[in-house]
């Protein structure tokens, strides 16, 4: 498949948002991971707080955004 500038480059940009209501915790993620077909590394979260009582390696590589 070619694209129309003939560089056979396709560039797709997605962007899903949704609200779950439930405990952010790691089987809750890796459900959320599962249901939606997106691998855990691919999703994306906010810094957690100092409260977050998880070890964040147990988020399956959940890329943490930290502004």
């Amino acid at each position: 498949m070619v694209s129309s500038d003939g560089s056979g480059i396709h560039k797709h940009v997605y962007t899903l948002q949704i609200l779950v209501q439930a405990l952010f915790e790691p089987a809750n993620i890796a459900a959320l991971s599962h249901q939606l077909d997106i691998p855990q590394s691919l999703m994306f979260m906010g810094c957690p707080g100092e409260k977050f009582k998880h070890h964040i390696a147990l988020l399956g590589g959940t890329r943490i955004i930290s502004l």
